[in-house]
């Protein structure tokens, strides 16, 4: 997808500082060049049938992140983001489509930065989802559960935290690379405004995220970051913070987590997102 229509068009305005032989053609020393990037990731040297949308096509090379020492630093994060939309995307909304022509959307003017100003889509709404459903999506990491580790062992783990039982938080679900806390929303627990406190969320994301991925590497294991994303306000009878494993290897497992609110007809609200990067304590 990024080869095909990147979001950035056009690189930034350089000058030759000596001649430089492009083709059959010279640029003198002292003139600005822009570098097209949307045309280099449509040459059809390089990608035979260039304006055909291939998802399967080897686009190694493509220059949607640049090239060189300007290459983009966070490329590894964006493809980490992508994937994780994407996927999230597809699987709650399976039927999404586009609800109007290609033709006809309004794309942004500009020559650096391509995008459209809005994109009409469509799907069907279809039956809530169970939360067992919720918390196990097919297409995320699946990963063993350690032995000896199991619901009963997490809760206990849990309950030796004092800022845990001050909470009253509860492990619900705990094995196969995921894990799922809960915590009932209680006055103490809210702001001023009458909102759950974003520490507490916060906590959520913090621990569901650590035991999701100590199923994969054991029991030792330290959660070197994470970060949140609030979406609104967390009101309602309970909190849900669902983690799973997205991707491990020996040492590390990166790990996201959907943390939701609950009404009383349990009805659930996506309220925040959070990814963390987990590390394995144990001694080799």
């Amino acid at each position: 997808m990024l080869r095909y229509d990147g979001p950035v068009e056009t690189g930034t305005v350089r000058f030759t500082a000596a001649p430089v032989p492009v083709g059959d053609t010279v640029i003198p020393a002292g003139e600005a060049v822009l570098v097209g990037i949307a045309a280099g990731d449509h040459d059809p040297d390089r990608y035979p049938s260039p304006d055909r949308f291939d998802i399967r096509r080897d686009t190694q090379g493509h220059l949607a992140f640049g090239h060189g020492i300007h290459y983009c630093l966070g490329a590894p994060l964006a493809r980490l983001e992508a994937r994780i939309a994407v996927r999230s995307l597809l699987e709650r909304c399976p039927d999404l489509a586009l609800d109007a022509s290609a033709g006809t959307l309004d794309w942004l003017p500009g020559m650096l930065m391509r995008g459209v100003r809005r994109l009409p889509v469509r799907w069907e709404r279809s039956r809530r989802r169970t939360r067992r459903e919720l918390s196990t999506p097919s297409n995320l990491a699946r990963s063993p559960t350690m032995p000896g580790l199991d619901l009963d062992t997490a809760q206990k783990v849990l309950d030796s935290q004092p800022f845990s039982r001050l909470l009253q938080a509860r492990i619900t679900a705990f094995g196969d690379g995921r894990a799922v806390l809960e915590v009932d929303i209680r006055e103490e627990l809210q702001q001023q405004n009458g909102y759950l406190h974003g520490g507490v969320l916060a906590y959520a994301a913090d621990n569901s995220i650590t035991f999701a991925a100590g199923t994969a590497l054991g029991a030792a294991v330290l959660t070197s970051g994470f970060s949140v994303q609030y979406l609104r306000p967390a009101t309602g009878h309970a909190l849900v913070a669902r983690a799973a494993v997205v991707h491990t290897g020996r040492r590390q497992a990166v790990v996201r987590c959907d943390l939701f609110t609950v009404n009383a007809d349990g009805d659930e609200t996506l309220c925040a997102v959070a990814q963390g990067t987990v590390l394995s304590a144990q001694q080799s």
